[in-house]
């Protein structure tokens, strides 16, 4: 069905599970109508090797996790050539009035997280990242020794897998410590073929103890920050349009508007066929996976638009 539909560009997920972003640009390229769409790749793999794999499969340029935001609509400026379709006549109910809430003053650095260097990603907004951070630190504190299991057991897959999503969880809430050695055992699971020097994984410990260790310093948010706003939101109409407006907060790199996530997860509550997307989409939300909650955002919105 989506090779009926016409598109601006396509940011593609490298990594993606099932058929990779190599893959999906071949099979993209094989369709006539597609020759010349804009393909732009997203990893967190940026070595020379990468991008040139990158390049060969047929994809125009290459956008570096954790994204620049400036750098970001650089490269959609430079490819994207067609100007934007009609505004929708529909639109969504008015977000309820927030109450401003005073946010803590967070320092600029603390061992083993740049935070200054965090917040200029995050455009000065501290509630995201405070969020974040901790659920960075909840999800990966215990990850050494359980990847150490997994070696010990020839799970060489699901290990590289972990490595590759810590390596860019850490990079951004900037723990480059974190994420630098995250990369390191990422090159040598694919490299040595699951041999991986027991001091790597010492490190790595070692550094995300660091890491959680400065998170629990952070500063609490008030007690109101992030109250549920939510109210619902009706037909799947309204779902489809509040889905498009989070398109496209995606897309500016704005993951912060939880009043506008609420209320698609409202809008959805019920649809038993559509859980399994938004449960993948919330994962990537949580975790400013740019790359991978657009795909899963568009499926999202053609399900909708099918009517399923």
């Amino acid at each position: 069905a989506a090779a009926n539909l016409a598109f601006d560009a396509v940011l593609m997920d490298v990594q993606m599970p099932v058929m990779d972003g190599h893959e999906a640009t071949r099979r993209i390229r094989a369709l006539d109508r597609c020759a010349g769409l804009p393909i732009l790749a997203m990893t967190a793999s940026a070595m020379v090797q990468d991008v040139n794999r990158c390049l060969e499969a047929g994809m125009n340029d290459h956008v570096a996790k954790p994204i620049d935001v400036a750098g970001f609509f650089a490269k959609l400026l430079q490819w994207v050539k067609s100007p934007p379709g009609p505004a929708d006549k529909d639109q969504p109910p008015p977000e309820p009035a927030r109450t401003p809430t005073v946010l803590p003053v967070l320092p600029d650095r603390l061992p083993g997280l740049d935070i200054t260097h965090a917040l200029e990603r995050f455009e000065g907004d501290t509630e995201l990242y405070l969020r974040l951070a901790r659920r960075v630190a909840a999800e990966f504190a215990g990850l050494a020794p359980h990847l150490r299991h997994l070696l010990d057991r020839d799970g060489v897959d699901e290990a590289l897998g972990l490595a590759h999503k810590l390596k860019g969880a850490a990079g951004n809430i900037s723990a480059l410590e974190v994420a630098d050695t995250a990369a390191a055992l990422e090159r040598a699971l694919r490299t040595g073929a699951g041999v991986v020097r027991p001091r790597l994984l010492e490190r790595l410990g070692e550094e995300l103890e660091r890491m959680c260790l400065a998170v629990g310093q952070l500063p609490d948010l008030p007690p109101d920050t992030g109250a549920s706003l939510v109210e619902a939101v009706g037909s799947t109409a309204n779902v489809l349009q509040l889905a498009r407006e989070f398109e496209t907060l995606l897309v500016g790199r704005d993951m912060g508007s939880d009043t506008l996530f609420a209320q698609l997860k409202q809008g959805l509550w019920g649809r038993s066929d559509l859980q399994d997307i938004l449960h993948r989409l919330e994962a990537d939300v949580e975790h400013l996976d740019h790359a991978s909650a657009l795909p899963t955002l568009a499926e999202l919105i053609l399900k909708l638009e099918q009517g399923t």
